[in-house]
């Protein structure tokens, strides 16, 4: 009996030194990986907002007034700002414009939303192409969120959106797939969540796929 409870004993301790080693290799891993990161994450914004500004001042020195034709690019204001009040860097929201929808109308802020999406955090050392914190659908690839057999686009409503993401899908028309980079402070801010470090820059790939008015009985997307 001794020796059954001894190895029990042991066998927990052996746990324990187990598990406290892996939660010190995560804090490790955390220390490095989101070493610097509010300035690394404000750098990241200003380089994507920086080249969303050169692309479309090029394009309108060349096309004119045709310039939205000719230019992916696409720079975007919170719809919480108003005309006035003094528009900021972290205001702003890059867009790029993957691929044009052919759909008619945008959604309103009351309204609810599918979108095929993919959110990333900017590159770090462990994950170069940064970190996938939230998809939709059941695979994190790319190419399945966003292919048309695959895909399941998550049920939102707008209202219970990160401002950032709400503006952009009060852009977007049905169909539209948009590369857009949100500042944390129309993302997150200093608010942690379990995947999302505070201080976060996000970026999301997503697809306009529906919109439903108040009081939609139908949800569906196909």
């Amino acid at each position: 009996m001794k020796l059954h409870i001894s190895l029990w004993l042991i066998s927990i301790l052996g746990l324990s030194l187990t598990f406290t080693a892996c939660s010190e290799d995560n804090e490790a891993l955390s220390a490095t990986e989101y070493a610097n990161w509010t300035v690394r994450n404000d750098s990241a914004f200003t380089a994507r907002l920086n080249t969303a500004k050169a692309d479309i001042e090029q394009a309108q020195k060349t096309y004119g007034a045709a310039w939205e034709a000719n230019c992916p690019y696409r720079i975007l204001v919170c719809y919480r700002k108003t005309a006035d009040t003094p528009i900021n860097q972290s205001d702003s929201i890059p867009v790029y414009i993957d691929h044009e929808g052919k759909g008619s109308g945008c959604p309103l802020y009351s309204d609810s939303v599918r979108v095929n999406y993919l959110g990333r955090l900017i590159p770090s050392e462990h994950y170069p192409d940064g970190f996938v914190f939230g998809f939709s659908g059941s695979s994190m690839n790319e190419k399945d969120v966003f292919d048309p057999n695959l895909c399941s686009p998550a049920l939102f409503s707008m209202k219970n959106n990160t401002p950032g993401f709400a503006t952009a899908l009060m852009y977007m028309h049905i169909g539209d797939i948009w590369t857009i980079s949100v500042h944390p402070d129309l993302a997150y801010g200093e608010t942690a969540t379990s995947s999302i470090p505070a201080h976060s820059m996000l970026t999301f790939k997503m697809e306009l796929k529906a919109y439903y008015h108040p009081g939609a009985k139908d949800y569906t997307w196909r």
